[in-house]
């Protein structure tokens, strides 16, 4: 198991690196989506800290072989349809979309986040026109899935999610 660079960006340090391991271990649910290629891995586990609300760990990683590359780990309070998200790790990351995701521009897409997979266009320079259009927030996490071939660049699952959302949300959760 692989957990690159982006985890604790894309975690909004939120998730430790052992509690998405275990989650992809010991999950209660995993769905794997294929995506030009790439296997999409999305594990929920369901935790019960005892004091504050029961939430779902949600796990977002890629697989290649026999190797995880775990890109972020998150938290979803979700009150009593928490039992019912963890069996359905696609469920629970379209309701952390729906809450938390900002609307992007991507190779002629507006939305919250493509299941498709996008060619963007290259700037002068060559480097993809990845994402536009963003509503800026202080803190925010991009994720996708890049596949660079030699003319072009193949973006999977982009999505955008505002950080400062989400670590409200988590604080008046713990708080209680």
């Amino acid at each position: 198991m692989q957990f690159p660079d982006v985890f604790e960006e894309l975690s909004f340090e939120s998730c430790r690196p052992s509690h998405a391991e275990d989650a992809l271990r010991r999950p209660r649910a995993i769905d794997a989506h294929e995506v030009g290629g790439t296997t999409v891995v999305l594990a929920t586990k369901l935790v019960d800290p005892g004091k504050g609300p029961p939430f779902v760990v949600l796990v977002i990683a890629q697989q290649r072989g026999g190797t995880y590359s775990v890109f972020g780990g998150l938290r979803l309070y979700a009150g009593d349809a928490a039992v019912e998200l963890a069996d359905d790790p696609t469920a629970t990351f379209a309701e952390l979309i729906d809450r938390y995701g900002l609307r992007y521009q991507a190779g002629g897409v507006t939305s919250k986040f493509s299941a498709l997979l996008i060619e963007p266009p290259l700037a002068p320079g060559g480097s993809p026109q990845f994402l536009a259009g963003v509503e800026q927030t202080e803190r925010m996490a991009l994720n996708a899935f890049i596949k660079p071939t030699r003319d072009h660049v193949e973006i999977a699952w982009p999505f955008v999610l505002d950080g400062e959302r989400y670590l409200a949300d988590v604080r008046a959760a713990r708080a209680g």
